[in-house]
């Protein structure tokens, strides 16, 4: 039932997203993020991209809750909210590469970009660490 209840309200976001769509950048309402927020294309790109990842996610889940519960399989509830809960990142992965690759091919990636995979890991050390 959980799955149900996550997948329909990710459709309702993802469709409310669709309709009512933040025409500028705010906190408030809308996806944001660093690569988001470089340009006006990059903005009104990254809206349309997360709003279809949101519909095709909670469509998705939805589906997978109804189907769990017709055949009666609620009694897994913390494996469902860990489902749940995974199935809202696709989302971010989607957009964030789709953005990354838009701004590489049109030479707009900002200088200071560091994408999360070749981020410089700290050193281990053996015995005490320096504070």
């Amino acid at each position: 039932m959980i799955l149900l209840v996550a997948g329909c309200m990710q459709l309702l976001m993802g469709i409310l997203l669709a309709i009512f769509r933040p025409r500028h950048q705010t906190g408030l309402w809308g996806y944001t993020s660093y690569l988001a927020s470089v340009n006006a294309d990059s903005f009104r790109l990254a809206q349309r991209w997360f709003y279809q990842a949101l519909i095709a996610t909670g469509a998705v889940e939805g589906l997978a809750g109804w189907a769990i519960h017709r055949l009666a399989w609620d009694n897994y509830f913390i494996i469902w909210l860990f489902l749940a809960v995974l199935l809202f990142l696709p989302g971010f992965v989607y957009t964030e590469s789709r953005l990354k690759h838009y701004l590489e091919a049109h030479d707009a990636l900002p200088y200071d970009y560091v994408a999360p995979d070749d981020a410089p890991r700290p050193k281990r050390r053996k015995g005490f660490k320096d504070l």
